[in-house]
């Protein structure tokens, strides 16, 4: 990992970089509040709560399920490795489900459909034979607090490290831990935390940043291929968020690993460290893409970024939008779910007619010589969807008036 002889010597370097790529996959599940927890009340309450259901409701509301809606809707997309995809959208839109779908953690949902494959090994494959090659970070980092910083970066290097095979000629596994642990504290500046606890809400330990660069350095030690990041700058001033994401740019690059990170206040700095975006809203795909078009493609639809606000702010506003249009609760929440689904719809328009050009260029090719048609048909679709062009088609204006 570091060091290009390492990378070089090792097996391990030259097989784990598979990328994902997901392809028209919904999620279904129930809303919030969509059903109760029971509780020992439910012994007296039950029944009569069964009765008063079959008064106001109907039999059939009654003794039916809670109701399931999409939480997500035919999203397609891929993140090749050395990649990092931002994920923006409000709180609610779907940004924690789409992350821990593309980290494998299938728990609690109604259903799942489409594909999403991780170098070519579909999902349940990769939970029964590879799961350390997924990880999935939530908001709240997740340590032993009362042990400290070398205690638990030194437990995560001896349960990952490597056979002979992929360690230097002669070099023992103490070497290796050792020295792969002055690296990764001094890569993230956890250095001088070594003698610290880690610590919680009940411990004293390391500060809010600090904590986060652990979990990074533990995530670059797994050598998870894809990994997903929920907010994780949740309770991090400005300053050390910018830290904290150059942090994991520098994994990203090292270790030439599939992130994605979803952050709900990111600046102008913190943007352009990323490769791609996608922007959800109602469970809806309204935009993905590289960065560097994202804003001329809002733009093209004819939204207005006022002056010194940043792309990240531009592109979650675009969702906001409609507040202005309705001042009635109800027609609010009506008005932003068909926003949302009419720009998701008009999203796949654009990427359906930028595929049938490609497949027009690919027959064209493939009519000039034989070796091009071979190479088409011996392609995977993993290979189609990560080598696919995805910037956005600009489309007219009038679609917001």
């Amino acid at each position: 990992m570091f060091g290009k002889g390492r990378q070089e010597h090792s097996e391990e370097e030259k097989t784990r970089h598979v990328g994902v790529v997901f392809k028209n996959l919904t999620v279904k599940g129930m809303g919030l509040g969509a059903a109760l927890q029971p509780t020992n009340g439910d012994i007296f309450l039950g029944l009569p709560r069964l009765f008063k259901n079959l008064l106001t409701k109907g039999p059939k509301a009654a003794m039916g399920k809670p109701p399931v809606r999409n939480l997500l809707t035919n999203f397609t997309g891929s993140v090749k490795p050395g990649e990092m995809l931002l994920v923006l959208g409000a709180p609610g839109a779907g940004c924690s489900t789409f992350l821990k779908v593309l980290g494998n953690q299938r728990f609690g949902y109604e259903g799942i459909e489409g594909e999403v494959t991780y170098g070519g090994t579909d999902a349940k494959k990769m939970a029964k034979d590879f799961r350390g090659e997924v990880l999935y970070n939530p908001e709240d980092d997740l340590h032993y607090a009362t042990l400290s910083v070398k205690n638990t970066l030194s437990f995560a290097l001896k349960t990952k490290t490597p056979g002979k095979e992929s360690r230097n000629e002669g070099e023992s596994r103490k070497e290796y831990v050792r020295e792969f642990l002055r690296i990764v504290t001094k890569l993230f500046w956890i250095e001088h935390t070594l003698g610290t606890k880690v610590g919680d809400e009940f411990v004293r330990g390391v500060s809010g940043g600090e904590k986060k660069r652990v979990s990074i350095a533990e995530a670059m030690i797994t050598k998870a291929s894809v990994q997903a990041w929920d907010n994780s700058t949740r309770g991090l001033d400005a300053s050390t968020a910018l830290e904290y994401v150059q942090s994991i740019r520098s994994m990203t690059n090292m270790a030439n690993v599939s992130t994605a990170v979803a952050l709900y206040q990111a600046g102008e700095s913190l943007f352009d460290l990323f490769d791609k975006v996608i922007l959800i809203d109602q469970g809806e795909c309204l935009y993905f893409g590289p960065t560097d078009t994202a804003k001329s493609y809002f733009q093209d639809l004819g939204f207005l970024c006022p002056n010194r606000w940043t792309t990240a702010d531009f592109l979650t506003s675009v969702s906001d939008c409609v507040s202005s249009w309705t001042v009635e609760r109800e027609a609010l929440v009506l008005e932003q779910d068909r926003f949302a689904v009419k720009c998701g719809r008009q999203f796949r328009k654009s990427q359906q007619s930028i595929e049938e050009q490609h497949e027009e260029q690919d027959a064209s090719s493939s009519k000039d010589s034989s070796t091009s048609r071979r190479h088409i048909v011996e392609q995977t679709p993993h290979d189609e969807c990560l080598e696919q062009d995805t910037a956005p088609f600009a489309v007219q204006r009038s679609f917001v008036s």
